[in-house]
């Protein structure tokens, strides 16, 4: 394999953030550059100007290849919000074969999931089968060696709305841009290890909440909701009077200031370019924030619960974990211990939590860069790319 660059391309509410990254023959990444634009036409999770996304997409791109020097080529693109759904779906199937299940058995379960539990205005970007039975009884994995009369799959699939699939496409392409494909965040951007049996990965980004629920270091379920830091910046812009990016500020300045502050009545200078009224006490702001948080974790808590799922551990990232009340709310509401996601195998000078998805994204491109070893007999669990292309040549 030939020295290739990779432009993964996360695609946030609040920026927009590029790494070109380049993969050696021996298939070690290196990371060459990182490039960011504000975003335009995501408002909250949800796209409401393809034209205006697509231009911020192009110039996130532009900076990282001038700071780079390398061309912009093929972008792997990560995105969340309201366009991308999840569904977990069950098919089944008799296999061919009575005495061995087979690879084309799993494959015609899968298609039998896709077809029974996706809508017809879908485009699939993943499908991770996250359980296997055997004539009713659960397996950890399906092999040649196995028999059995009735074969079900269990998956979990990430969606794409097809009309925004199609617009956004044809948006960049005016703009000479190529998507080498589309990958939900909340499952191509989370693959953080934990000692625990069952943890969830929340990426809280500023207008989206991506959740990864793990058992056993695979994906079981995963949602986006619709809610994150913007909703705090918002209530601050409401509550002293200034702009969104005035409020975004004064937030970030809270985050710094230590908690014990609160009932002290000290009085922050809050002020800004163009203004000089806004000293506003940070029993003010504390409870502006706090509530704000609370509330978030209470509806993330309440999916959770909803789902089903249980878990022994939370890893927090994205740019909101920064609130330093963020993790105790989180443990007070769910129960369980919460930590930061690792950072250490980033590059020093980009290491900040709101880039671990943009991070994932570049180290889940590589592995669909390098071959598969054919001599694997076990049947894959993992993401199943190679069967979508089998399955949209189906369809």
């Amino acid at each position: 394999m030939k020295n290739q660059y990779l432009f993964a391309t996360d695609v946030g509410t609040s920026s927009i953030k590029v790494i070109v990254g380049q993969v050696k023959p021996d298939g070690l990444l290196t990371v060459l550059g990182i490039g960011t634009a504000p975003t335009e036409g995501f408002v909250k999770g949800v796209i409401v100007d393809v034209q205006a996304l697509a231009k911020s997409i192009r110039q996130a791109l532009d900076c990282a290849s001038v700071a780079t020097n390398v061309a912009i080529g093929p972008v792997h693109l990560g995105i969340s919000g309201d366009a991308v759904r999840f569904y977990t779906c069950r098919g089944s199937v008799a296999p061919v074969i009575p005495d061995r299940v087979t690879q084309d058995d799993v494959n015609r379960a899968l298609r039998a999931a896709i077809v029974t539990g996706v809508p017809e205005e879908s485009t699939i970007l993943h499908t991770i089968p996250t359980g296997y039975w055997l004539d009713g009884a659960k397996v950890d994995a399906v092999t040649a060696q196995h028999k059995g009369s009735r074969l079900e799959v269990e998956v979990c699939i990430a969606t794409l709305d097809k009309r925004i699939d199609s617009q956004l496409s044809r948006a960049l392409q005016d703009r000479e841009v190529v998507i080498a494909d589309i990958h939900a965040n909340a499952l191509a951007a989370s693959n953080f290890a934990s000692e625990a049996n069952q943890y969830i990965v929340i990426d809280m980004g500023a207008g989206t909440t991506d959740l990864a629920f793990y058992s056993r270091q695979h994906v079981e379920a995963a949602a986006t909701l619709l809610l994150g830091g913007d909703y705090i910046t918002q209530d601050i812009a409401q509550g002293v009077g200034v702009s969104r990016v005035h409020a975004e500020e004064i937030k970030r300045y809270y985050a710094k200031l230590n908690p014990g502050l609160y009932g002290q009545d000290v009085i922050l200078d809050c002020n800004d370019y163009g203004t000089t009224d806004k000293h506003v006490a940070y029993d003010f702001l504390h409870h502006i924030v706090e509530s704000r948080v609370q509330e978030i974790v209470e509806l993330v808590y309440d999916h959770t619960v909803h789902s089903g799922l249980r878990s022994e551990e939370i890893i927090l990232t994205g740019g909101s974990c920064y609130l330093p009340s963020l993790r105790q709310h989180l443990e007070q509401s769910f129960g369980i211990p919460v930590r930061l996601a690792p950072l250490d195998s980033m590059l020093p000078e980009y290491a900040f939590y709101s880039n671990t998805a943009v991070y994932g994204l570049v180290e889940y491109a590589v592995t669909q860069q390098l071959p598969e070893d054919a001599s694997n007999e076990n049947i894959p669990s993992g993401i199943l790319d190679s069967l979508w292309e089998r399955v949209k040549t189906f369809f």
